[in-house]
Parts: C-alpha cells; structure tokens; sequence
C-alpha cells in the first residue's frame, strides 16, 4: 500500500508485476495496513515498511514450521536494526535475536521495540481481535499486539532472521534524533489507561 503519487505507483508495477500495489489515501501507515489486512487473501500476513528488508530464510521456514504446527497463530523471528554508511556500507546497531527480547510476552510488548515487522500473524488473528485501531496511529503495532496477547493467541519462535529494520533520520521509530519527544508516548498513557479500566484484568497484568 503506497501513499504517494500515481506516477511513482506505476513505477512499483512495471518494477514488481508480481506484487499487488494498492494505492493508500495518504493517511499514515496505520491506515495503510487496515487496507493491506483488508485486502489479504493469504493465510499469513507480514508487515514490512519500504525501509525495510525480508530475512533471506524467512519464508521456506515459516511454510515448514506452519505446516508442522497448524496451531500457531503468530510465528516470531529475528530482526536486526542496521544503517547505512555515506560509503554504502552497513553497520549493525542491534540483534534481537534471544529468548528473552523476542517472545510475544506483557514485558515485551509494554516495553521496548514489539517487532510486528518480525512477527508473520495468521489472518484469521485479524479476523478474531479485529484490524489495526486507527485512534492509535502512532503505536497500533504495539496496541494490536496487546489484543493479541490478551486472547492467548499461540505464538511460537521461529528461530530465523525475519526482518532488517533501517535506522535512518526520517523513521518515526528508529533513529537518533536528539531532544525529540516521541508522540507514541501519549497514546501509551491512553492505551494502559483502557486496560486497566478493565474489570477482568489481573493484578499481575496491571502492574
């Protein structure tokens, strides 16, 4: 789903005729993935800005993996945060590659990078919680992993590189950009407010 202009979209066409390109409203990413979840006719779905890169092994995997285990609804992987020398070259920033940093847990999605862009969700996922909610632009990853996670859907590792994020100035996310205030801060503050609004939540979960 691209936000820019047509011209550029046709260029994406005569480039990649195998990839189905849909023309955005120019309303953020957010709102570019409802439309790419809507329009998903495949049993898995990945989401990977233009910045960023597919692991190598990522699909071969998943097809054995799913295949062995029908169960999972969320496969999760590796990622690897890289930028870009002025000489082409690329230096590695961050592997999040353990145990510990990776699972689908409350401590990792609350805390830290969620990695949707390595995680491949059944579609049916979206069809149980529900698509992204645009009321949280700025963090609708981490809002939707949240819901994911209260169902008890079923997560596994795959155990492989998945996505190679891009550290670059203009990324909401990812940069280095000194004395900037995230605006994901104040949708955090909204979002833990609704769940602990909540009578069914844990004490566990509230703290």
């Amino acid at each position: 789903v691209h936000d820019g202009d047509d011209t550029f979209i046709r260029d994406l066409e005569r480039r990649h005729p195998d990839i189905k390109i849909l023309k955005g409203e120019c309303g953020g990413a957010t709102l570019a993935a409802v439309h790419a979840v809507e329009a998903a006719t495949g049993d898995f779905i990945l989401f990977l800005h233009s910045d960023d890169r597919l692991g190598p092994d990522a699909l071969v995997r998943l097809a054995a993996c799913a295949k062995e285990r029908p169960e999972v609804k969320i496969w999760t992987g590796y990622a690897r945060i890289f930028r870009t020398s002025p000489d082409g070259s690329e230096q590695t920033l961050r592997w999040l590659i353990d145990r510990e940093t990776t699972p689908l847990s409350l401590g990792n999605v609350c805390d830290d990078i969620p990695i949707l862009s390595a995680r491949f969700c059944r579609r049916s996922v979206f069809s149980d919680i529900g698509n992204f909610d645009i009321a949280f632009s700025e963090s609708s990853d981490r809002e939707f992993l949240l819901r994911a996670l209260m169902a008890g859907t079923v997560e596994a590792s795959l155990d492989v590189l998945v996505s190679e994020l891009r550290h670059h100035e203009g990324s909401r996310t990812i940069h280095s950009r000194p004395d900037w205030v995230p605006p994901y801060f104040a949708e955090h503050v909204a979002l833990a407010d609704l769940w602990l609004k909540r009578p069914n939540v844990g004490s566990d979960v509230r703290r």
